[in-house]
């Protein structure tokens, strides 16, 4: 084998070193684990059909930001939504939540001097029936947890206003370089 072969061989072997450990420093330290969601019940992002919306009310609405190590190689947290309300339905058909769904968009917000653009996200339950002959009609209370992603708009402060029907809450992420 020539001089200038083993040589080639060599540098090769040591930029494939160099190459596989950056790759481990990037996925080992710098790369963000985010937990993956947990719910108590489907979180859906179409509305589906729904012949049960009028049997919801929400008695409350809490939001509580579980992760947000937010830099600048992660601009997502991990959010969840704690639901509480009541469900009814007719005779012989208990409700229950089944799913919540989650809508989110940017709209123009005085709210936040940054941008002039807060989040606005809707969580909404989702009833579902079974039947039971057992049940007469009486009214349910449910509690339901869901975790979600949420992606901040740009560096610096990120407001976001939560809904559920006609209670409201508020969530602030900072994304920082």
């Amino acid at each position: 084998m020539s001089k200038s072969l083993k040589i080639l061989v060599i540098i090769t072997c040591v930029v494939f070193v160099i190459l596989l450990a950056l790759l481990a420093v990037y996925f080992i330290l710098l790369k963000t684990r985010i937990p993956k969601p947990k719910s108590d019940v489907e979180v859906v992002y179409k509305i589906g059909w729904n012949g049960y919306a009028g049997t919801v009310a929400v008695t409350s609405l809490e939001t509580e930001v579980l992760y947000d190590s937010l830099t600048l190689f992660n601009t997502k947290a991990l959010v969840q939504y704690t639901i509480t309300g009541t469900v009814t339905n007719k005779a012989g058909w208990r409700p229950y939540i089944q799913a919540v769904h989650l809508s989110e968009r940017w709209v123009p917000s005085s709210d936040s001097p940054d941008r002039n653009m807060a989040g606005d996200i809707q969580v909404l339950p989702i009833a579902g029936v079974e039947k039971d002959e057992s049940y007469q009609g009486e009214t349910l209370k449910f509690s339901v947890k869901v975790q979600d992603y949420l992606t901040t708009g740009g560096w610096g402060e990120n407001i976001y206003h939560v809904s559920s029907f006609d209670w409201k809450d508020r969530i602030v992420l900072f994304q920082k370089k």
